[in-house]
Order: structure tokens, then C-alpha cells, then sequence
């Protein structure tokens, strides 16, 4: 580029600008980490919340899908109607669960990549009771959308977290929930079936 000719501030940047990478030093790297660690970590726990209901939805996918074929097949009749019906099923839950389940991953690994199926996941999530879906929901966009959150998902930022490895995040609160919630489904199951 000739250094007479005027800039366009309007014109795209040029490759070569792009290409560069961002060198980080243990240092600053670290600093960086740390002043934004527990957004990191709310993003982590949103990641953790959503690859549990990736996974309720793989469940309910797995499970509506057999009781339904096992209803329609005991009915003896297995039309059009009723295998549009079981697709139905498949595609909405197992739908659901891609959503979740790819944003999850994203969101834990913090590509930036993963703010379009969080996003789309999130609008979901808003249509839940408004206590519970609402709140969360306008929590984690501003978790995606804030300066922190767009610092946080950056390609700069996987760089900080590169070269501190030292600095993990266990979501141990979540961990223990998850348990829970598992113990109490599989100990409602054992309750119910020995009623019967």
C-alpha cells in the first residue's frame, strides 16, 4: 500500500493483520487469568448446565422414542401417522439435544464459537418458567455479551489459558447437584417400579 494514498476507514482489514498471532507472556498471561477467572467460571457453569440437559434430552430422546414405538406397536396399528409422529419426536428431542450438548462443549472449552448455539439455546431457555428460565437466560447472555464475556470467548483468551495451565476450574458445587438430581431420578425409578 502506497503511504501517500488516503486511508479508507470504511475498507476491510488486510491479512496480513489478521494473520499475526498475539504473543502472551507467562506474566501478564496469568494477571489476565486471574482478574477474569470468575467470569470464566460462570461461563463454565453455564456449559455445565447445559450439557446436563443435553444429556436429559438424549434421556428423553432414548426413552420417548421406545415408549412411543412400544404404544403404537401394542395398538397394532403403525401407520404414516404414527411413524410421522415418532419422527417428530426424534427430531425435536434429539434437536434439543445437539443444541445443548454442542454449546455445552463450546462453552466449557470457551470457543468463540460458541456464542451462536449458546445464544439459540439461551432463547429457548427464556421461554421456561420465569423464575427459573428467565432469569437464567438473561444472566448467561449478559455472561456471553459483556466486555468480560467477549474477552473471555476471544481467541486471545484461549492463548491466556494455554499458558496458564496451572489455573483450573472444577465446578465442584455443580458436581455434587448433578449427583444429587441423578440419586434422587434413579431412587424415584426404584420407589416407583417396587409399587408396581
Amino acid at each position: 500500500m502506497d503511504p501517500h494514498d488516503p486511508i479508507n476507514p470504511y475498507a476491510p482489514p488486510e491479512a496480513a493483520d489478521l494473520a499475526r498471532p498475539v504473543e502472551v507472556d507467562a506474566g501478564s498471561a496469568e494477571a489476565i487469568r486471574r482478574e477474569l477467572y470468575r467470569h470464566e467460571a460462570s461461563l463454565k457453569s453455564a456449559a455445565c448446565l447445559q450439557l446436563g440437559c443435553g444429556f436429559f434430552f438424549l434421556v428423553c430422546l432414548v426413552f420417548g422414542t421406545l415408549g412411543m414405538i412400544v404404544s403404537l406397536g401394542a395398538g397394532g396399528s403403525f401407520g404414516p401417522f404414527e411413524l410421522g409422529r415418532v419422527f417428530g419426536v426424534v427430531a425435536v428431542y434429539g434437536g434439543l439435544a445437539a443444541l445443548m450438548l454442542t454449546s455445552g462443549y463450546g462453552l466449557w472449552k470457551l470457543a468463540p464459537w460458541a456464542k451462536v448455539p449458546a445464544t439459540l439455546a439461551w432463547v429457548l431457555g427464556l421461554i421456561m418458567p420465569p423464575l427459573v428460565g428467565t432469569a437464567l437466560g438473561l444472566y448467561v447472555f449478559y455472561l456471553l455479551y459483556s466486555d468480560k464475556g467477549q474477552r473471555v470467548l476471544s481467541e486471545e483468551y484461549g492463548q491466556v489459558v494455554a499458558a496458564t495451565p496451572q489455573i483450573r476450574y472444577v465446578p465442584w458445587l455443580l458436581i455434587v447437584l448433578m449427583i444429587l438430581v441423578a440419586l434422587l431420578v434413579v431412587g424415584s425409578f426404584v420407589v416407583a417400579s417396587a409399587r408396581f
